[in-house]
C-alpha cells in the first residue's frame, strides 16, 4: 500500500476488513491473512493520525509564536 493513501481511505479499507472477520465466514488461512492486514492498516491509520496531530501541534506553536 502506498504511502500516499488519504487516512480516509486507509481507514475504510480497515473497516472492509473488520467487517469481513466479523461475519466469521471466512476460512481460517484466510481469516489470519486478514487480521495480519487489519493490523497493518491499523497501524497505518495510527500514523496518519499522529503525524496530523504532529502538524496541528506545529501550526499551534507557529501562531503563538507569530503573535508574540
Amino acid at each position: 500500500m502506498s504511502n500516499n493513501l488519504s487516512y480516509e481511505t486507509v481507514f475504510h479499507e480497515l473497516e472492509q476488513t473488520v467487517h469481513a472477520l466479523e461475519a466469521g465466514d471466512l476460512p481460517l488461512e484466510q481469516a489470519l491473512s486478514h487480521y495480519e492486514r487489519g493490523m497493518v492498516l491499523a497501524a497505518q491509520c495510527n500514523q496518519l493520525l499522529q503525524n496530523a496531530e504532529l502538524r496541528v501541534q506545529q501550526i499551534i506553536n507557529g501562531q503563538l509564536i507569530s503573535t508574540e
